[in-house]
């Protein structure tokens, strides 16, 4: 705890020493002076995400950690050091963002970023409040019979002053601030309610495909229960659904996500797999986790003709 003063390990032996700090936590601080240009930072943040790559033997068990790395620039005495801290904090962010592992450098268009994300967050948790969101739903046609037997619930956002604000924008949002809890809990109530009307209406069952975050597996809110302990609320049978995840989610699910998955299975709810090709596609865990459905992603499809050979 504390400040350590330390001959810089990964800088150059003539250089003035330097500062490493814990704020907190899993947060440090590390304050280079004197260096010579914008090269040496980068070399040394990425020498510093190297090291820390390397794995660590604990009790004889390999234990691997990363690290996010937000670089700033203090170029003026004047500049504040709590000024310097948020800007570090927000490149830092950017860095987990962009998948970890790796270092950002400051720049003024990241607050812009930071201070957009701010003020759309704000306004998605009033759209929940006020009912913007809506849900449309995709049919899925049954090739055989040309018939409707599934569909998936796409959620939308018509924002009263910015119009239609697309997923992509605020769905991520919506899973870095917990925000995806509340608005997949609706979702799913929602889709529910949809599918007892089609079977009500067309006197046979008619799926309806959610999707499902990695917070939302692992989820352990009770303000905010699992699908299974939904449907089970609702009393509602578990083939009226099916959760789509992706191949990443499957590949790095833990404990708590495994459970969720198993009990999804034995509740009757199936699983698909989303985007099925562009990350692991690993058959034996179709097999482990008896996955009921593959989405190809369209990558794989796209200008595929009834003579194709590829």
């Amino acid at each position: 705890n504390g400040t350590v003063r330390q001959r810089d390990a990964v800088g150059p032996a003539q250089e003035p020493l330097h500062t490493t700090a814990r704020l907190g936590g899993d947060e440090f601080v590390v304050l280079l002076d004197g260096l010579r240009d914008s090269e040496d930072v980068h070399s040394i943040a990425q020498r510093l995400i190297d090291t820390l790559s390397r794995p660590y033997l604990i009790d004889s068990v390999e234990v691997h950690i990363s690290a996010s790395i937000g670089v700033v620039a203090g170029i003026h005495a004047a500049a504040e050091a709590n000024a310097l801290l948020q800007d570090a904090s927000l490149a830092m962010q950017e860095a987990k963002r962009a998948g970890g592992g790796r270092h950002v450098l400051f720049t003024p268009s990241i607050k812009d970023i930071a201070t957009r994300r701010g003020a759309l967050e704000l306004e998605l948790r009033r759209a929940l409040e006020q009912d913007e969101l809506f849900v449309v739903y995709q049919p899925i046609v049954e090739i055989a019979t040309g018939r409707v037997r599934k569909a998936e619930a796409l959620i939308r956002w018509q924002h009263p002053e910015r119009g239609h604000v697309s997923p992509t924008e605020f769905i991520p949002i919506a899973e870095e601030t917990g925000l995806i809890l509340p608005m997949g809990d609706w979702i799913t109530r929602t889709a529910v309610g949809f599918a007892r009307h089609l079977q009500q209406r067309l006197g046979d069952t008619v799926q309806i495909s959610i999707n499902h975050s990695p917070l939302q597996l692992r989820n352990r809110n009770g303000d905010y229960p699992g699908v299974v302990e939904l449907l089970r609320k609702l009393d509602a049978p578990g083939s009226l659904v099916a959760v789509e995840i992706t191949e990443g989610m499957l590949v790095e699910a833990d404990e708590p996500a495994l459970d969720c998955l198993y009990a999804m299975r034995d509740a009757g709810v199936q699983v698909a797999l989303d985007d099925f090709g562009t990350g692991y596609s690993s058959l034996s865990y179709l097999k482990k986790f008896d996955i009921d459905y593959l989405k190809i992603d369209q990558s794989f499809v796209r200008g595929l003709s009834r003579d194709s050979s590829e």
